[in-house]
């Protein structure tokens, strides 16, 4: 028996198994045990505990063993107020109190093939050190750094190539430009993002790009994102020697990999597509379901059909675990 340190970790743990369809079993005894119209008794009784755990269903879960072939297909994990499991253990939950916050993940030793942690605003963990542990960790949430906040630990994931989310909040409105260059053209790329993400307007983000580019020539997501503004204005041979620059000031641009490989699958070089796509895998696209479908893709045009299902379950797992979390993208945010 794996035994858990941290209650609420052992929650987001059952959430993740419950999402992929196991602890059937062991759902339907807890509810046999304790059923809804039990329950609501029991909050009917003690009024000024609807915002406590139900007794019973805490110890049930807390006594439960979680066998450990289950532990090694947990793949991905979750940290938001609206997981499923926290319904259950405290049914009038409104998220204002703490019950369910991490702050211990010592016990992801447990999950040796973890690859993901999502929106993780239920963590507060100062000591991470535990992650640098997790050998097929490649993407971690760490919400500006509120709920994560060991920055040695995220700076030495980085450098394994582990994809790091959320780490840095964006421009605020209300900042005074003044007259300092710099600060000048980060306000004006944030504009460039909002005018081809939000607005839809390639043409007004590119000609702004160009000006930033024109200032400061060597910047590498200017040139990433030119190359967006005209692929989506229909320019695919310019957007990809945008993207091939972009290469040379930053190789390790997953991103840019990715968008060489659709314009390399577009006009028919499939092998290239496929070092590209793979590029864009290994260099932290890990958790993006749309860079495991379009590998899938190439591998059955290729001929290599073992491979391709293997790639195109992973991105519908992928797909279910987004769909869960509520996330529209696994890239970068525009904003």
């Amino acid at each position: 028996m794996r035994e858990f340190k941290s209650f609420p970790l052992k929650l987001a743990v059952i959430d993740a198994l419950m999402e992929e369809g196991f602890l059937k079993g062991e759902i339907a005894n807890l509810r046999k045990q304790f059923s809804e119209t039990q329950v609501r008794q029991y909050y009917s009784n003690n009024p000024g505990k609807y915002q406590q755990p139900h007794p019973g269903v805490f110890k049930y879960f807390n006594d439960l063993d979680i066998a450990e072939n289950l532990l090694l297909r947990v793949k991905s994990l979750s940290f938001e107020g609206g997981n499923e499991i926290y319904r259950i253990v405290t049914p009038e939950w409104d998220g204002e109190d703490e019950q369910f916050t991490v702050r211990d993940l010592s016990d992801l030793i447990h999950l040796p093939n973890l690859e993901i942690l999502m929106d993780t605003t239920l963590l507060d963990i100062a000591d991470a050190k535990i992650l640098l542990q997790l050998a097929n960790l490649s993407s971690v949430d760490v919400q500006y750094g509120s709920s994560i906040r060991d920055l040695e630990t995220i700076a030495a994931l980085e450098k394994k190539g582990v994809r790091i989310e959320n780490k840095e909040l964006p421009p605020s409105e209300s900042v005074d430009s003044g007259p300092d260059p710099e600060l000048r053209l980060s306000l004006d790329y944030s504009r460039a993002q909002e005018l081809l993400w939000d607005d839809e307007d390639p043409a007004a983000a590119l000609e702004l790009l160009e000006k930033i580019l024109a200032q400061n020539p060597g910047d590498a997501d200017s040139w990433f994102e030119k190359g967006n503004a005209l692929d989506s204005l229909g320019k695919s041979d310019a957007a990809a020697t945008a993207w091939k620059y972009c290469l040379t000031l930053k190789p390790n641009y997953p991103e840019v990999n990715y968008g060489l490989a659709n314009y390399y699958k577009d006009k028919g070089n499939l092998p290239e597509a496929l070092v590209q796509i793979n590029a864009a895998l290994n260099n932290g696209l890990k958790s993006c379901p749309e860079a495991w479908h379009i590998r899938g893709q190439l591998g059955l045009a290729l001929g290599q059909d073992t491979e391709a299902i293997a790639d195109l379950k992973t991105a519908l797992e992928l797909y279910r675990m987004m769909k869960r979390t509520g996330r529209k993208t696994c890239f970068r945010s525009p904003a």
